[in-house]
């Protein structure tokens, strides 16, 4: 015999729980009648309430209870074994541990966000055979290629600083260490994902990267920081050069860029802190790269057998019903077995337990099937709109993820937990929408009740540095765009005294008409002597 959920054992104290609450219930009805009736006239006037009958009846309410209980807990006897096999692709990922990458221009710094990120990756891989390197001056072999991701895990958040003693940044020794760790794989596609700050000048580590190429090795280069810098922080102190200076540490993403060329692999700039390793890993990893048979063997599958504990949970309550039964709680029995047949709960219980399983998988659009399914009979359920909304979220629907975990906020009153990954995630949602004012309040709202949600922590900063930017970048263009106005109407304000001006002065031929006029003023015409004469003689008086 094997036990599904034996986790769920704790729940067989709900039986003797239930015995004495009825017991105790039984007590004290029987003492409120007696106060209004005398014993001897109690079964003519109750005959339903005669000790024998409640007896029965609390015996088969505790064995429908068993049974529920055991559905839950669902024993299974018999098995049979399954071939299966699973396929996937060979990665190996190498992680700067320079003390450059406690550089905190990637918040809170940029190791402590590549190892958050590449638990996200561990979480997505499927069949795939991964292993791991570290390095900073001199590469060393964490562990080889496996299946066990929990160990990788956990190796991931042993990394720091001081896991390679020897300082410097060496990504030809990583890409060295790879082609070592790849050398027993025989088929199958190799994958190097590389994540530095890319602090090295090796013209070597291009040669090397060569060498990788022919080896069928596509290196995927990841680039953290930015090209401002930040100064490095280490135990406490910042870090100095030789002169005293403060040593700012940059992106320098050329040769990171080069190596991924070489392979024909992918380049990709972190300056949030995101890389976008899960996106990655579907489009390129698995989508691009041959995946062949990693693993096989058999697994052990039992035959399940909780239909028969639910049958009997049923039988047992309808026998404690027809109990005492009459025409008058008929229809209430009726009602009852209506709700339970029309609501098919096992039904739903399948499609909830595949649309987990296929979220498991990152199978997004047939999880999201089932959780539809179970929602269309309880749209109010805050788990599967929680979960409803982060398979919308990976299918980029941030708008329709946004509705669904707001949804779950609004129904949900009781686990703060998932309540607390809902509004983690609704923050997600409008910042992927470029909403962060928004997103700001609902991770603020994720932290009032788990302050210590590290991942709401960084983003909570990122959205209110993003938001202080495109504040300032609105301020900016609004000052800009007052600049251009005033230039604008000064421009128009001369133009218009040019014109004014323009219409005082007179026109070439009305000065050229004007002068003639005064010229004429100046040189009046002569008149005829003759005529002057007789005009003169015509005013003389006569002798």
């Amino acid at each position: 015999m094997n036990l599904k959920h034996p986790e769920f054992l704790y729940l067989y104290l709900l039986i003797p729980a239930l015995i004495i609450f009825l017991t105790w219930s039984y007590q004290k009805s029987k003492k409120a009648i007696l106060q209004f009736c005398h014993p001897k006239h109690l079964k003519t006037i109750l005959p339903s309430f005669s000790k024998k009958l409640q007896l029965f009846k609390f015996f088969f309410l505790s064995l429908a209870l068993t049974m529920f209980i055991t559905t839950i807990v669902s024993p299974r006897w018999g098995y049979d074994w399954k071939e299966i096999e699973s396929k996937g692709t060979n990665i190996f990922i190498a992680i700067d541990v320079s003390k450059s990458m406690l550089a905190d221009d990637i918040n809170p710094s940029r190791l402590f966000r590549a190892k958050l990120e590449l638990e996200k990756l561990v979480n997505q891989l499927d069949g795939d055979r991964l292993g791991l390197i570290i390095f900073a001056g001199k590469s060393f072999l964490q562990s080889p290629l496996t299946h066990d991701y929990q160990m990788i895990k956990n190796w991931i958040k042993e990394i720091n600083v001081d896991s390679v003693p020897i300082a410097g940044t060496s990504i030809k020794s990583a890409i060295d260490m790879a082609i070592k760790g790849f050398s027993p794989v025989k088929t199958g596609a190799k994958i190097l994902i590389v994540i530095s700050d890319g602090e090295e000048q090796d013209e070597a580590t291009k040669k090397k990267a060569e060498e990788a190429k022919e080896l069928g090795i596509r290196i995927v280069s990841i680039g953290i920081g930015s090209n401002q810098g930040a100064p490095i922080k280490y135990q406490g102190e910042l870090i100095k050069d030789k002169e005293g200076n403060i040593v700012v540490s940059k992106l320098n993403d050329k040769l990171l860029k080069e190596i991924a060329e070489i392979t024909d692999g992918k380049y990709i700039r972190s300056r949030t802190g995101n890389f976008h390793l899960e996106q990655l890993y579907r489009s390129f990893i698995r989508n691009e790269n041959e995946s062949v048979k990693l693993k096989s063997g058999k697994v052990q599958r039992w035959h399940e057998s909780f239909q028969i504990f639910l049958g009997l949970a049923f039988i047992f309550l309808l026998i404690e019903l027809l109990s005492n039964f009459n025409f008058k709680n008929f229809f209430s029995i009726f009602l009852l077995f209506s709700l339970i047949f029309n609501s098919h709960p096992a039904h739903a219980f399948i499609n909830t337990i595949q649309g987990n399983s296929e979220l498991k998988k990152s199978n997004f659009e047939k999880a999201k099937d089932n959780y539809i399914k179970d929602l269309v009979k309880n749209p109010n359920n805050p788990r599967l709109n929680y979960h409803l909304g982060i398979c919308l979220y990976k299918e980029n629907d941030f708008k329709a993820a946004q509705n669904s975990f707001e949804q779950s906020i609004k129904n949900n009153s009781q686990d703060n937990f998932l309540k607390e990954k809902s509004f983690y995630n609704l923050g997600n949602s409008f910042f992927k929408q470029k909403d962060y004012k928004s997103a700001i309040n609902a991770y603020k709202s994720s932290l009032a009740i788990d302050p210590k949600d590290l991942n709401a922590q960084f983003n909570l900063k990122l959205a209110e540095k993003l938001l202080e930017e495109e504040q300032k970048e609105d301020k900016e263009k609004d000052t800009q765009d007052k600049k251009n106005k005033d230039k604008k109407d000064e421009q128009k304000e001369k133009e218009e005294k040019n014109k004014q001006e323009n219409q005082n002065e007179l026109s070439k031929e009305e000065i050229e008409n004007l002068l003639m006029q005064i010229q004429e003023a100046k040189n009046p015409q002569r008149l005829n002597t003759t005529d002057s004469k007789q005009k003169n003689d015509t005013k003389l008086n006569p002798w």
